[in-house]
């Protein structure tokens, strides 16, 4: 039997298992099976058929077992290629922990807590970035924080091998190898095989050997909530920075933050707006000065939007404007009225008019015209509601912008503004931004692999450097879950 060619044969000097010590740019996982479980891989290894992909259990594989003992967490290599290989019963989703703030604030990896002192704002901040003669600034009034040095460990995520006839798709979160030193990374994919992926203009253009000529990806508002970078939440957010906007007689502005009722109950209260309420969202950073140097009032500035990183604390890179963003609205009872926003599309101002006519009498239409999503993200505004979905652009696009921005109004951080016709009840105000890319070009015409980038583009090391290109062959799954 071959069964009894493997007794007395030492499996864990054989498959051997090391911890490994990772830099902080890099993703390290770790997984857990059973001994028994091992074993039974190891009778399937034994077998001729499978015998070919012995030399890889022979690696010694970069994932940092959750807990130790005899054969634990050494055949992972060799269980994935058992699920591949066509077994009759494919391994487990493996659970991984991120080692890197590569992928945050998607994937979190080993961070620690930063408090504010002035707001009581508490926010995660990546242990690799905090320099200690540096102040950690808070986001929301600017304020010194206090970091906590308790190390929290990094996001738990699930792995499903990836299926020959499945292969990865575009935007989807994977697992994978590097092929030089054998560390495991966790990045998003960008570019698939056969395509050039050029970054240009803080965009993304492809190319194909069939179509040379660089082509403009354009994400759909389904793909941009998957891959955006969170800038405000309200309620959530402890300091607001949307406001309520009334004018005088004279036609001077007012503005008055929008307070939300925060019972002691878990329950939050929605906002009453009354009619022909007008509400302004202004965005503001941190100002560069020193909390301890000047009043509270200074330590924000009105900003556009940046490609900056609330968890890149003591990390130096040129900032830049980003214009793609995303505005999602949520509101208690379904609205039966006009809405009007007014968004800014670049250096121009769209304003999108939603008439949701009178209200139904049949209750169970009352779940429609709840939420309300705007974007304007690659060259195009995309509108989703609970009705119907619409992408404006080109011709269309142009009629509905009426008028140029003008440059103190970008100065002064306002990007959205509502009025409605109706009283609304608000439940939530989100924010996020798109993804912001540095110029680069392939120095090299290859187009075999996955391009993959990480989410926090300014720390991460990706295909744009020493990762280059992914082979299918590398990968080990795909991100199904995390936690």
């Amino acid at each position: 039997m071959l069964k009894d060619r493997w007794k007395g044969v030492n499996c864990q000097a054989l498959f051997k298992c090391v911890p490994l010590n990772i830099s902080s740019t890099r993703q390290r996982v770790g997984c857990r099976i059973s001994a028994r479980r091992a074993s039974r891989y190891v009778h399937f290894l034994a077998d001729p058929f499978l015998f070919p992909f012995m030399p890889f259990a022979f690696l010694q594989p970069a994932w940092q077992p959750f807990a130790s003992g005899p054969l634990s967490g050494a055949l992972v290599i060799g269980a994935i290629w058992v699920g591949m290989c066509g077994c009759d019963r494919a391994p487990p989703p493996q659970r991984f922990e991120v080692a890197s703030s590569s992928m945050a604030p998607t994937l979190l990896g080993p961070s620690q807590t930063a408090t504010c002192s002035h707001c009581g704002h508490s926010f995660p901040v990546a242990a690799e970035t905090v320099r200690p003669s540096l102040p950690t600034r808070c986001s929301q009034c600017g304020g010194e924080c206090r970091v906590d040095p308790e190390l929290i460990a990094g996001t738990q995520v699930q792995l499903e091998p990836i299926a020959v006839t499945q292969p990865p798709q575009r935007f989807e979160l994977i697992a994978f190898t590097d092929s030089t030193s054998g560390l495991p990374h966790v990045k998003r994919v960008w570019g698939l095989p056969e395509e050039q992926v050029i970054l240009r203009g803080g965009e993304v253009y492809l190319s194909t050997a069939g179509d040379p000529s660089p082509r403009f990806l354009q994400k759909s508002l389904d793909q941009l909530k998957q891959l955006c970078i969170p800038v405000a939440n309200f309620p959530s957010d402890i300091i607001s920075h949307w406001c309520v906007v009334s004018r005088d007689g004279a036609g001077i502005e007012t503005c008055q933050p929008l307070q939300v009722l925060k019972p002691t109950t878990a329950d939050i209260q929605p906002v009453q707006l009354v009619a022909d309420t007008i509400l302004q969202w202004r965005h503001q950073r941190p100002a560069p000065v020193h909390p301890d140097e000047v009043p509270s009032d200074q330590w924000l500035m009105p900003s556009p939007l940046m490609d900056d990183y609330t968890v890149n604390q003591g990390v130096s890179c040129q900032l830049h404007v980003v214009d793609d963003y995303l505005f999602s609205l949520k509101l208690h009872t379904p609205v039966h009225g006009k809405l009007i926003v007014s968004c800014r599309c670049g250096t121009s101002l769209a304003t999108v008019e939603l008439d949701f006519g009178p209200a139904e009498l049949d209750t169970t239409q009352l779940k429609t015209a709840r939420r309300i999503d705007i974007a304007w993200c690659d060259q195009r505004l995309l509108v989703q509601t609970d009705l119907k979905s619409l992408v404006v652009e080109g011709e269309q696009l142009q009629n509905l912008i009426s008028a140029t921005f003008h440059e103190s109004r970008i100065n002064e951080g306002v990007l959205i503004q509502l009025k409605c016709s109706v009283p609304i009840q608000l439940t939530e105000l989100v924010v996020a931004r798109d993804h912001y890319f540095d110029d680069w070009e392939a120095s090299s015409t290859t187009t075999s692999g996955y391009f993959v980038l990480g989410d926090n583009l300014p720390v991460s090391i990706d295909s744009r450097s020493g990762l280059r290109r992914i082979q299918l062959e590398q990968i080990v799954g795909r991100v199904v879950r995390r936690r």
